[in-house]
């Protein structure tokens, strides 16, 4: 989930060479992110790479079928009109979706995080000195 955040905010400050690094990234370490593949696809599109993008939402569609953003993004490409829209409004406002903070990654780290800490205060000379 970091990799993804760090490309929302790359993405969000406009820096898409490394927005698309930190993406890559994502796809790789969670395939099974759905919203990762559909900001891949906003990403490719800002980027003007519609082919691509199809390719990025067609994954977000395998992964959750009734995703109606990725779904609205498709039918949009594949418009006759979608590239004249592009040239008229190039900064189409495409937002990238936030990855899903689930409870099973979020109790992994509060234990991990709880044992680093119980470590911690166990190495602290008596007296707090």
């Amino acid at each position: 989930m970091y990799w993804a955040t760090l490309a929302i905010f790359f993405y969000n400050t406009g820096n898409y060479t490394d927005a698309f690094e930190n993406i890559i990234k994502a796809t790789t370490l969670n395939p099974q992110m759905s919203e990762v593949w559909y900001n891949l696809g906003v990403l490719y599109e800002k980027c003007r790479q519609p082919d691509e993008a199809l390719i990025a939402y067609s994954k977000v569609l395998d992964l959750e079928s009734e995703d109606a953003e990725a779904q609205k993004r498709i039918v949009a490409i594949k418009s006759p009109y979608y590239q004249i829209e592009q040239n008229k409004n190039p900064q189409v406002a495409l937002q990238m979706k936030y990855p899903k903070f689930t409870l099973p990654n979020s109790l992994v780290i509060l234990k991990k995080y709880k044992k680093q800490s119980v470590s911690q205060a166990n190495e602290l000379p008596a007296g707090g000195q």
